[in-house]
């Protein structure tokens, strides 16, 4: 069989072309893998500065957070006294701080959520930010310093909570829940002071 000039130009192309889409290929599942792992790590630090502030009642680490906003956020059920807004640089997900009225203080809540709720969750990525938090959960459990919390059912969510094996102060509970929208794959989670509790604000002086 002979060879042509013409077919070797084109098997040349052909490979060039091949290898070209396969560097192409292995840049862009690194660059994912890279943003995948560095959106997980945000994340869990968020989640784990709220879980550290509201269960033992210290102001918000803030270091290395920035002001943020949450676009097209689904409206509060509940009147606000005091609320901020926090993210990593350039962050994807957002620490939304609020306080409420209780008796002489305050009741406080400390939720991690998307930052813009028009460019929604993966499903792979709720699949590992909801994986991340069970593995936190996990770790709480074994060690035996939390326990699993009761959480009534929603339809079309994926929910699990835990809490503290005891009070914070005076019977305040505080309990730390996950939620997921099967259908449009939001993530969110909110670790938070129960009714019955009030104390001290930790955000009055502090910018809305």
């Amino acid at each position: 069989m002979v060879v042509t000039p013409l077919a070797r130009r084109l098997v040349l192309m052909l490979t060039s072309f091949a290898l070209v889409f396969a560097l192409i290929w292995a840049g862009m599942m690194t660059y994912a893998h890279g943003l995948e792992t560095r959106i997980a790590r945000d994340w869990m630090d968020l989640v784990e500065r709220c879980r550290t502030a509201i269960e033992t009642g210290i102001p918000l680490d803030t270091a290395g957070l920035e002001p943020a906003q949450i676009i097209s956020m689904p409206p509060s059920s509940r009147p606000t006294l005091h609320k901020r807004l926090l993210s990593h640089p350039g962050g994807r997900y957002v620490i939304e701080e609020e306080e409420f009225a209780a008796g002489d203080g305050v009741e406080r809540s400390c939720r991690v959520a998307i930052s813009d709720y028009r460019i929604g969750p993966t499903k792979r990525e709720a699949a590992v930010l909801y994986y991340d938090f069970l593995q936190l959960m996990t770790g709480l459990l074994i060690a035996e310093t939390h326990w699993q919390a009761e959480i009534l059912p929603i339809p079309q969510m994926a929910l699990r909570a835990f809490e503290p094996g005891a009070p914070k102060n005076e019977g305040c509970m505080v309990k730390s829940v996950v939620i997921v929208a099967l259908e449009t794959h939001d993530i969110e989670v909110t670790t938070a002071e129960m009714p019955g509790c009030s104390g001290p604000s930790m955000l009055s002086g502090t910018a809305a």
